[in-house]
This record gives structure tokens, C-alpha cells and sequence, in this order.
């Protein structure tokens, strides 16, 4: 499915790969400006959902730039343990910006350090 804004002919330079079971909803311009005439509160809400993630996801990108693969790794053992559990090495290290090998260094070293 085409980015906003681009036509039918051309690929998005984005695309989804879900790691757990996911619901997606997909629709095209046309369907989405009905939609939006039909209910008019949706936009507002609409509106307010984008403002605050918007800046949620700004706020996160920063995070992301400004911090080392080690504290990548550590800020989601805090905020989102479980997603660690289920999925794979490869996406994990992916994410925070690692080769596997370098994930696996990561993991030895706080598990040292904790043992201290």
C-alpha cells in the first residue's frame, strides 16, 4: 500500500513487519476523506491522538539518537519486558542498533555486573 501522498504506481520506502499477532487496518485516500465527512468528531479526536504521538514519538526518537546500544538495551528491560521475551535475538539486536554477537556482549556484561 502506497505512503500518503504517493500514487497507486509507486512502492512506499516503508513498510511493516509485525513480530506478534497484529490487527491492521488499511484504507485508501478515498475511504478515509468519507469516512472523515461522516464523522466529523473523529477528526477532532483524530487530531488530538496525532498531537500527543506525535510528540511521544519525537520525545522517543531523541532517546533512541541519544543513547548507547547498552542503554537501548536496559530502557527496554525496564519499560517493556515482555516484549523482550518474544521476539526474536535478531529483531531484538536490530532495534537497538547491534549486530547479535554484539547483543549476546551485552547481555554477558550486565548479567556480570548484577552477579557483582
Amino acid at each position: 500500500m502506497p505512503a500518503i501522498g504517493q500514487s497507486e504506481q509507486q512502492q512506499s520506502t516503508f513498510y511493516l513487519d509485525c513480530v506478534q499477532d497484529s490487527v491492521l487496518v488499511v484504507a485508501n485516500e478515498n475511504q478515509g476523506s468519507e469516512f472523515m465527512q461522516t464523522n466529523p468528531k473523529f477528526i477532532e479526536l483524530s487530531q488530538m491522538i496525532l498531537e500527543k504521538e506525535i510528540m511521544k514519538q519525537q520525545s522517543h526518537f531523541a532517546e533512541y539518537q541519544n543513547s548507547t546500544p547498552e542503554e537501548r538495551y536496559i530502557n527496554l528491560l525496564l519499560k517493556r519486558p515482555n516484549l523482550i521475551q518474544s521476539i526474536s535475538q535478531i529483531h531484538l539486536s536490530s532495534y537497538i542498533g547491534v549486530k547479535p554477537e554484539s547483543l549476546s556482549r551485552i547481555k554477558k556484561r550486565l548479567a556480570d555486573n548484577r552477579s557483582d
